[in-house]
């Protein structure tokens, strides 16, 4: 029999007046900042080019995987000059803000690795940004600390964080539902601090992808919860699949991983298949309900903010999985469900300061 969980919360009603979008990006220059935080000299460089005023398109995307939240961005009819200030050689930051005047936030904050600059006629050109968040605290950040008889995880945790702190980023790690289990001597913690992480989430019971965080179906991590109906922005009807119950509202920042979010309103479900492949087990798994809860509370697994500032797109999408279910998005699927993009599974996520 399926376990019933009530959830017990604040519930945080979305501005209903949804009008009048907000959208600021800006990507920061910060000279040689990889020898700076090697040596320990880096001060920060408040040096940034605001580029809201162009036409952009973006994609956020963010699942709690062992992956980072990548942002893919176009930037259209920007001059040769502008676009030149931006070198990846630099490691600029790039920071997006969105959402509506009564509603919005920043929703995007990583390390620029890659652009592209071109043309798509003779008269409008186009530059191409791709960023990651962590990208470069994954690649340099190194745990050299050691651990005294009786620490435990919450040691742990506060070393991993002071590694990632040279280099402008930290891990959302909360000490609540850690391994209470203390060391009988002493233990040397030592290598990339990639895999620390790692190793904390696999004996913590731990799920995360944009910084670590302590996250189950008893405790969500939040304990407000965000409505989500027509009224506050719902598109379209929500829909379950193997990749869990997949829901599409006007762009809210406040539909975040981890967090709770209360569909007040149908959640439409696949056919029953009654052929009996692996394919149609798994299918059914789904098709009995296993990803629905019954009062319309569910944990927040992934999300992609879409955003077209000249156009018609402004939404974000959600996947979840209902607060009482015994399984989450990627149970059933021979892949990782599809908003883990462009990265190995190595990769760590953390988030900035």
């Amino acid at each position: 029999a399926r376990t019933l969980l009530l959830f017990s919360g604040v519930v945080m009603m979305s501005d209903n007046s949804m009008w009048i979008r907000y959208f600021r990006l800006t990507v920061q220059k910060q000279r040689d900042r990889i020898a700076e935080f090697l040596n320990g000299s880096y001060l920060g460089n408040d040096a940034a080019l605001d580029l809201s005023s162009f036409h952009v398109q973006f994609e956020i995307s963010q699942a709690l995987l062992n992956r980072p939240c990548t942002a893919t961005v176009t930037i259209f009819n920007i001059s040769a000059q502008t676009a030149a200030q931006i070198n990846v050689k630099d490691n600029p930051l790039l920071i997006i803000e969105a959402g509506y005047q009564g509603n919005h936030a920043e929703i995007f904050r990583g390390d620029l690795f890659w652009t592209a600059f071109g043309r798509s006629s003779q008269t409008e050109t186009y530059l191409k940004l791709v960023a990651a968040t962590g990208s470069i605290a994954s690649r340099y950040a190194f745990l050299n600390s050691a651990m005294p008889k009786g620490g435990g995880a919450v040691q742990q945790v506060s070393a991993v964080k002071a590694s990632l702190s040279g280099f402008g980023a930290g891990a959302e790690i909360r000490n609540e539902g850690l391994d209470t289990t203390v060391l009988p001597r002493g233990k040397a913690l030592w290598g990339p601090t990639k895999y620390a992480i790692q190793n904390l989430a696999k004996t913590n019971n731990l799920e995360y992808g944009k910084g670590l965080t302590a996250i189950s179906a008893a405790d969500p991590g939040s304990t407000e919860v965000t409505v989500l109906d027509p009224s506050s922005g719902l598109l379209d009807r929500p829909t379950v699949s193997v990749d869990g119950v997949r829901a599409i509202s006007l762009l809210n920042p406040s539909l975040e991983m981890g967090h709770v979010v209360n569909i007040r309103g149908t959640v439409n479900g696949p056919d029953y298949d009654t052929s009996t492949t692996q394919q149609a087990i798994s299918a059914n798994a789904v098709a009995n309900g296993d990803f629905i809860d019954p009062y319309g509370y569910y944990k927040i697994y992934a999300r992609s903010h879409r955003g077209d500032t000249r156009g018609g797109t402004w939404e974000t999408e959600i996947q979840c999985a209902g607060l009482g279910s015994k399984y989450k998005p990627g149970t059933f699927s021979s892949t990782p469900f599809q908003y883990a993009k462009n990265h190995s599974s190595d990769e760590m996520g953390v988030s900035y300061k």
